[in-house]
């Protein structure tokens, strides 16, 4: 039977655009970034810590031993199973702290699992933990830059804080920063995208005034009253603070100068007597780490003279040029210095990192504060 001339064919489907299926950040993924990365290295440092108090105690008899990378594991996919079980936004929260406890429990014990002799101690194992925190940090510190307002994207995330909005926990500036997300959908050049935009706006608007604004939770408050008595201190006392911080690393960096310019004068100096006493004292664990410990001292000295570099930009009155150079120098330590002070000094080279990292935010946070922002700042 001939085809009815007057039927026609469905017009062809637009092909699916590349752009519909490309990844979108979360709403707060540097929230849950950040708690991952507290409770990492708050797992770690407790584990260790409490390991050394007690005296490394086993769970377990005869050939059973209960390692805490089991924990770990057990964590992890708890941490895994509860954004696929519940669709509230804390359950994301708990999945961030639980996957840091997790993975710190589990990256703790990597000596184990890449030696032969499952050594706890293998010296390389501090620095690999240390390196796996670091990367964490790097894509924290990647995914703080600011974000292009992608409608598309920022319909993804108003949907998302819509969930805290049924719930009743979103505050005045939850509240406001939703209804930015909304704007920027309603501007989009897909009039059905723009449309829902447009709708979901309108909703939000409606129900703003009958909103019960909850408290900030504990953890929001602590972050407010640490900013609080940050932007109390003022800008010339958070200057002078930087000053201390700077001088500190230079009068290192002056020591570790003298010591290679003297090596390097007088290398019959760094004898056997010298070396057996580094090792004596726990600066070294064998004579074959002297190469590691000089170039410790080498790069030690380099970010020390950066520091230096920038004390002097600072009385110069070039105040982004100097906390930018701090800020490379901290980083280098961070990344080169820190590192090798673990594989040669284990887990106690946690501390100073701590303290690096504190540093680190003082100077990051003196630039947003001061000098990115300066009608911003108090």
């Amino acid at each position: 039977m001939p085809d009815n001339p007057t039927k026609t064919s469905p017009p062809p489907q637009p092909a699916t655009q590349p752009s519909a299926r490309r990844a979108v950040q979360r709403a707060r993924t540097k929230s849950y970034l950040l708690w991952t990365l507290v409770a990492l290295a708050a797992s770690v440092i407790v584990t260790r810590t409490y390991l050394e108090v007690t005296g490394y105690p086993q769970i377990g008899g005869g050939d059973l031993h209960i390692a805490h990378a089991i924990w770990g594991g057990l964590l992890l996919y708890v941490a895994a199973l509860l954004p696929l079980i519940f669709v509230n936004n804390w359950a994301l929260t708990a999945s961030a702290i639980l996957n840091g406890v997790g993975a710190g429990l589990f990256v703790d014990e990597i000596g184990k699992f890449i030696t032969r002799n499952n050594d706890y101690f293998y010296p390389p194992a501090a620095p690999l933990v240390y390196s796996f925190f670091l990367l964490t940090v790097l894509l924290f510190v990647l995914l703080r830059r600011t974000r292009r307002r992608d409608p598309r994207a920022e319909l993804f995330r108003a949907l998302e804080e819509l969930q805290d909005l049924v719930d009743g926990n979103l505050d005045t500036g939850a509240v406001q920063r939703l209804e930015a997300r909304l704007e920027a959908v309603t501007a989009a050049s897909d009039a059905n995208l723009a449309q829902l935009g447009g709708t979901l706006r309108a909703y939000v608007q409606q129900v703003e005034n009958d909103l019960e604004r909850p408290q900030p939770g504990w953890a929001r408050r602590l972050s407010l009253r640490i900013e609080g008595w940050g932007r109390r201190l003022g800008r010339r006392n958070h200057r002078i603070v930087i000053v201390i911080m700077l001088l500190w690393g230079s009068l290192t960096a002056l020591a570790n100068v003298a010591i290679l310019t003297t090596v390097a004068v007088a290398p019959d100096l760094l004898d056997e007597s010298v070396v057996a006493l580094l090792v004596s004292t726990g600066e070294l664990r064998s004579v074959n780490e002297l190469p590691w410990f000089v170039a410790r001292l080498v790069l030690e000295s380099t970010a020390g003279l950066l520091t230096m570099c920038a004390i002097v930009l600072l009385f110069m009155r070039r105040e982004a040029r100097a906390i930018g150079v701090a800020i490379f120098a901290v980083t280098l330590s961070l990344t080169t210095v820190v590192l090798l002070t673990f594989y040669l000094d284990q887990f106690g080279a946690m501390y100073g990192a701590l303290l690096e990292f504190f540093s680190l935010m003082i100077l990051i946070t003196y630039r947003r504060w001061y000098l990115e922002n300066p009608t911003g700042a108090p």
